[in-house]
């Protein structure tokens, strides 16, 4: 088991018992993933549909955004313009579970007003 199904799992069995859960990093683990700097393998990259004509990168939610399970809003860059995708907490807790999620972005500043979707696991 990863830390992504651990922390899943363990945050399921404490809404159940109604118990609270720390997560800390010891420096001598070796699992960069848990670093405050996002160290590690990055967190979930979502993939982004093509809408347009193309496409945008920048849909990631680094470890550390998984692990606080708050509200992100990303910045999707490319094709000359950018594309923000906003997250609630509880779609950011799902997406740390492996739970599949989709939103719509929204278009900041396109040449033809457009949408894409990005999908997570």
């Amino acid at each position: 088991m990863d830390r992504r199904d651990f922390l899943a799992k363990a945050g399921i069995a404490a809404t159940w018992a109604g118990i609270a859960i720390s997560v800390s990093a010891c420096g001598d683990d070796g699992d960069a993933g848990m670093e405050p700097d996002g160290g590690g393998d990055g967190g979930v990259t979502g993939s982004v549909g093509s809408a347009a004509g193309h496409s945008h990168s920048g849909a990631t939610i680094t470890d550390v955004q998984l692990m606080e399970g708050n509200a992100v809003s990303l910045t999707l860059t490319g094709a000359g313009h950018t594309h923000t995708a906003n997250l609630s907490a509880q779609q950011v807790t799902m997406i740390a579970a492996g739970t599949r999620v989709s939103v719509t972005s929204v278009d900041n500043s396109g040449p033809t007003p457009h949408e894409h979707t990005v999908t997570f696991n």
